[in-house]
């Protein structure tokens, strides 16, 4: 079987509008610390930009079918993985992030094995379970290595020389945060793009849209749940490394649990798991929203689950599926301008 090239033939021309659509949006991103000094502001689009990894990392696992309630837990151990290897190894970030992923994927392909014969609510069941363990595990032991219930604390920061010159990361100077996790989203979406667009995305979503027919076509079902489970799971401890250096602690309490996974859940769905530009935008919209309006903050487990019901019902393909579903409306209404 043949994978063309989502640029190849007459899409050339769409995907060079895309490319340069694209590069203004990243320069437009790129230049934000210049014109923004405010630090409420930075803090903002750096969580919304993490969690935009975190988003792109659970729609890789919920196309194959089921989301994995297991997903803040990887979270968590990319973190505790980044900050052990900062603090105990001496290691810098550059170092300690891949060790983070290094550290999730061996994890995710053991208990990808237990878990993905398993389909639906066992699945679920199982995953949340595999939190409940590690969070339970970190809180209650490990006081002198992890911290126990007061969790990692004094990770240093990343620490980064630029032309001999020390760039200085701190809560009092983001910018660097910002071009640090802006850096780590271009290559998430990089990644997802790519392999959305590869032999490896294609046999991904065979096994969410037909099981049955993917495995008599020759389409190893275990190996392709577990690689699609891998691949969520270690832009998820990316991203948790970026966190535990960015509050320099992690907690288990903050990422294990129903708590942390549904507002995951309901950015991919909110987006749409379809796109990749929906997630981000699911994953954008409901981190900067709760910031402004209070209900949403104070409420936010009620909120998630009122919005996933809604979307589940409204707009089950999210916002990214907006203008397929308007464009009869729009174009009956500029055929009524017209006559």
């Amino acid at each position: 079987m043949t994978i063309n090239s989502p640029c190849g033939g007459s899409r050339t021309k769409r995907c060079y509008y895309l490319a340069c659509v694209l590069t203004v949006i990243g320069v437009f991103f790129f230049i934000i610390p210049i014109f923004v000094h405010d630090e409420f502001y930075l803090n903002i689009l750096i969580l919304a930009a993490a969690n935009g990894v975190i988003a792109l990392a659970m729609r890789a696992i919920m196309n194959m079918g089921t989301p994995s309630f297991a997903h803040g837990a990887f979270v968590g151990i990319g973190g505790y993985a980044s900050g052990l290897g900062a603090i105990k190894l001496g290691l810098p970030f550059w170092l300690t992030a891949p060790l983070a992923a290094v550290v999730a994927v061996m994890i995710a392909v053991v208990l990808g094995v237990i878990t993905l014969r398993l389909r639906g609510t066992y699945f679920i069941i199982i995953t949340l379970s595999f939190s409940e363990i590690i969070r339970v595990v970190l809180n209650s032991t490990g006081e002198n290595i992890w911290g126990g219930a007061k969790g990692l604390l004094n990770i240093p920061p990343p620490s980064v020389n630029l032309f001999g010159r020390a760039i200085q990361f701190s809560q009092n100077n983001l910018a660097p945060y910002y071009y640090l996790i802006f850096v780590i989203l271009i290559i998430t979406l990089i990644v997802m793009y790519r392999t959305d667009h590869s032999r490896i995305g294609i046999n991904i979503r065979a096994l969410r849209f037909s099981p049955n027919l993917a495995q008599s076509i020759g389409v190893h079902l275990m190996k392709w749940r577990v690689i699609a489970f891998a691949i969520g799971c270690i832009f998820a401890a990316i991203a948790g490394a970026f966190y535990a250096h960015y509050y320099v602690m992690v907690d288990a309490n903050a990422f294990f649990g129903v708590s942390y996974i549904i507002p995951v859940i309901a950015w991919v769905i909110v987006g749409g798991r379809e796109s990749i530009v929906g997630t981000l935008l699911g994953a954008a919209i409901l981190t900067i929203l709760p910031q402004y309006i209070k209900p949403l903050r104070e409420y936010d487990q009620m909120a998630f689950g009122i919005i996933l019901v809604l979307f589940g019902l409204l707009l089950p393909q999210g916002l990214a599926s907006l203008p397929v579903r308007l464009s009869p409306w729009w174009a009956s209404l500029r055929r009524k301008e017209q006559s």
